[in-house]
């Protein structure tokens, strides 16, 4: 998610411009938009029953999701910054730890 949001971040992030959205880029949007609603429901754990994590990494962006064998309970996702982006995989999935499990 959060690779599929860092142009519209990277947008954000320019001071004082218009942010002007194409027509490619909206329906982006809307296929997230659709994605959160569809795919993503979530479930109350069952604090009798294991946790699992998977985490993810790649050169511009990190995310996690917890989950059981019914449901995911929960997702993270974080664009990376200028100085983030230099860390290596180790460290990537080190600031993944500390972001998500924190």
């Amino acid at each position: 998610l959060s690779t599929r949001l860092k142009p519209f971040y990277d947008k954000i992030k320019q001071k004082k411009r218009k942010i002007i959205i194409s027509d490619e880029e909206m329906k982006i949007i809307k296929e997230i938009n659709k994605d959160l609603k569809e795919k993503f429901h979530l479930y109350f754990p069952d604090l009798n029953e294991p946790f699992f994590i998977n985490t993810d990494a790649s050169e511009t962006g990190i995310g996690a999701v917890l989950y059981q064998t019914e449901g995911i309970i929960g997702y993270f996702s974080k664009t990376l910054n200028e100085c983030q982006m230099k860390y290596s995989v180790v460290g990537l999935i080190g600031l993944l730890d500390c972001l998500f499990l924190g």
